[in-house]
């Protein structure tokens, strides 16, 4: 019988590897650790001397003459985290990274060293099964080649703490270096560095599923793709809705730091375009082929056709932008036989920040009359109907439809104005697309359903929600596909979410949602839940709550309600409220009230010393130790996300868990033995709500001074 994996670390996969300190381990005797931990009579995992399956040479390429593979697993078990898997030898060097790759300067993300993997690894998929080691679904969500920079191979940088890769994936692609912390020998932070693919914005991350694209030679001539005729407007849910710009149609093409023109049929065309050009060469990318439309405004506003030629021949200095509609190539990479929808994503997720010469064109998806009514009084002569899985394709084709107009009148030709006017006119029950796609696949549960859902407790919710800067956490393919994280707001975003805003010292622009139509809108681009901030725009460094985090982990739930009695009670002996609600998850969240004034430096000791206070209560099943492997079954207790920008899930918000469980406020006459929040649904919870009045939103506007029950607290905790 093969060991098992020490207590706790079953879910995670993270069991402790051979040190990779200063003693190099002979390659031969790195996949010990691996086989001890399986039994290979039940899981589906590769022996280490499993035949290889042959490899196929990458389609990326991490660098000259590189051939170091990497694979990159999504493993769902008990909790979502990826691994990362590169090639030394013979063998794969692992790392656990909970919160995947991101693209942001400023973030670390923890990677936890784990052991070595065969090379067959790579090519592994399947469902590990339970009771074994790391059981869940594990899934390649990324694989190409890598480069490993500086001297020497990569056990001499894991050998000295630091390792700087380039990944050249089929979606991760650019430069993060791994460093070791030196408070654990297996605990490293992951970080993005400075290579041209880096952003703060979490939703123009370079991260798209290619496997449909091809590589190829760039190709000599390119004809553009150009609609037929339709003949009246219509509403469909498999199109987006564009205006059509008076202007020149071309193709834009950035390699390194040159800017090439090319006109429909692929001819090169002589331009001077400077800021547009400046704009092209920020692009996130080192290649990359545009198609869109240089236009012009005359002193009017109005966009016209013999005013761009007249600043293109003649010099004059008049503004002159291009609106990219679509991308045909990236990096080698011939993207066309990706859906519309896919290339939209990945043309945003390119184009600089903040650019007023190059722009995303924007549209509205489904409600092609309303779009083409605003078009018309808004003076532009069509409207492009585009089907969201086409594919680019050379010519003429029906995916994309010319919807010619009638202006009445001549107006501001303002595609901001415009989208605003038609988005106003949307009613919610039309703003939803793709309603039968399927969210929760162990329940059936559709995006219809989940918007029906916040449709029927928004109101609630935006309460919840009002005045505070909003964290997404979007889904566009459900719970088992592609997720992100979204805090600050999209250059792309209509005008009415765009006034809802606050912007942060620095300038960032943080999405506030102050209605239900946005908390709509929202829904319908994949977000499930929403996670504000502890303090509103008007005091951001004030919060009005505190908040305790009971985080089971492998610990049963009976623990945690056994802690939140422990919590309720001692507050009550202070005299202060205290407030419950499931984490929608496998735990709780224990709300204080706060009148306005407090810090988060302060709302934090006071959290602090309450968990600390509960541990010694339950030492056997309490702790908060961060480290989740030292943790054992024990519930932790997270007074940590008391900290300026941390965020919580909201009360009544749909969680990404199986079952679509919800975060639902609870009586403390409800926090019994048998409590079970599997019971808390997008099915149950409405009704639930109808029948009881939602005491957290009065609760929380009544804050609480702690001046009178800080020394009761302290002669407690003594």
């Amino acid at each position: 019988m093969k060991k098992r994996a020490p207590s706790g670390r079953k879910e995670h996969g993270r069991g402790r590897a051979p040190t990779s300190g200063a003693r190099r381990r002979p390659e031969k005797g790195s996949l010990t650790k691996y086989r001890e931990l399986r039994d290979f009579s039940r899981t589906p995992e590769p022996g280490p001397k499993k035949a290889a399956r042959p490899r196929v040479q990458p389609e990326g390429r991490a660098g000259a003459g590189a051939e170091c593979r990497f694979v990159v697993h999504r493993h769902q078990a008990r909790h979502l985290h990826y691994d990362l898997r590169m090639q030394a030898g013979d063998a794969l060097v692992c790392f656990a990274i909970p919160r995947g790759f991101s693209y942001d300067l400023k973030e670390r993300h923890l990677a936890v060293h784990t052991e070595d993997h065969p090379l067959e690894y790579e090519w592994f998929e399947g469902v590990i099964p339970k009771g074994e080691y790391g059981a869940g679904t594990m899934t390649v969500f990324d694989r190409g080649t890598f480069l490993l920079r500086g001297k020497g191979d990569l056990r001499a940088a894991l050998a000295a703490g630091k390792l700087e890769i380039v990944l050249c994936g089929l979606r991760l692609r650019g430069e993060w270096h791994l460093v070791r912390t030196g408070e654990d020998k297996d605990e490293w932070l992951i970080l993005k560095t400075r290579d041209g693919r880096e952003t703060a914005r979490p939703e123009i991350a370079f991260e798209l599923d290619l496997r449909a694209a091809r590589l190829e030679p760039a190709p000599s001539r390119l004809r553009r793709m150009e609609p037929a005729a339709a003949g009246r407007a219509f509403d469909s849910a498999e199109f987006v809705f564009e205006a059509e710009h008076p202007g020149r149609r071309l193709f834009a093409i950035k390699r390194g730091g040159s800017i090439e023109w090319r006109d429909g049929q692929g001819s090169k065309v002589d331009l001077d375009c400077g800021a547009v050009e400046a704009a092209l060469k920020r692009c996130r990318t080192g290649e990359v082929w545009l198609d869109g439309v240089l236009v012009a405004c005359d002193e009017q506003g109005l966009e016209s056709r013999a005013e761009l030629e007249c600043a293109l021949g003649t010099g004059v200095k008049r503004p002159v932008s291009y609106h990219a509609i679509d991308v045909v190539r990236i990096e080698g990479w011939n993207v066309a036989p990706l859906p519309l929808k896919d290339r939209q994503r990945l043309l945003e997720s390119l184009l600089p920040e903040n650019s007023a010469s190059l722009t995303v064109e924007s549209g509205v998806a489904a409600d092609g009359e309303l779009f083409c009514r605003k078009a018309v009084e808004f003076g532009f002569a069509g409207v492009v109907a585009k089907r969201l899985s086409s594919p680019y394709q050379e010519g003429r084709s029906r995916d994309w439809l010319r919807i010619r107009l009638s202006a009445k009148r001549p107006g501001k030709k303002s595609i901001a104005r415009l989208l605003q006017a038609a988005t106003r006119g949307l009613s919610p029950a039309r703003a939803i697309t793709h309603s039968n796609k399927v969210y929760f696949p162990d329940c059936g549960i559709t995006k219809g359903d989940v918007f029906r859902y916040y449709e029927q407790v928004g109101e609630v919710l935006v309460q919840h929600l009002r005045g505070r800067p909003l964290h997404l956490h979007r889904f566009p393919d459900g719970i088992e596909g592609e997720s992100f994280y979204q805090k600050h707001l999209p250059a792309s975003a209509p005008s009415f979410i765009r006034s809802r805003r606050w912007k942060d010292e620095e300038g960032r622009a943080f999405l506030v949602c102050e209605d239900l139509r946005t908390l709509l809108y929202l829904v319908n681009l994949g977000s499930i839940d929403f996670h504000p901030w502890m303090s509103r725009v008007d005091a951001p460094d004030q919060p009005d709550f505190a908040v305790l985090d009971l985080d089971p982990k492998q610990a049963p739930f009976t623990d945690v309600v056994r802690i939140a009695r422990t919590l309720g009670k001692l507050l009550a002996g202070v005299g202060l409220k205290a407030l419950l609600k499931t984490s929608g998850s496998t735990g709780m969240h224990v709300y204080l009230p706060l009148t306005r004034g407090y810090s988060y430096d302060q709302s934090r000791m006071l959290c602090e010393a309450l968990a600390r206070h509960v541990v010694r209560e339950h030492p056997d099943i309490a702790t908060v130790e961060r480290n989740v492997a030292a943790r054992g079954a024990k519930v932790y207790i997270d007074y940590m996300q008391n900290r300026r920008g941390q965020t919580i899930a909201a009360p009544y918000v749909v969680r990404p868990v199986p079952g679509a469980r919800v975060s639902t406020p609870l009586s403390w006459d409800e926090l019994r033995t048998g409590l079970d929040p599997s019971e808390f649904t997008i099915v149950t919870v409405p009704s639930r709500l109808r029948e009881r009045r939602d005491s957290f939103v009065s609760s929380l506007s009544d804050g609480q001074d702690l001046s009178a029950a800080l020394p009761k607290l302290e002669r407690l905790l003594r």
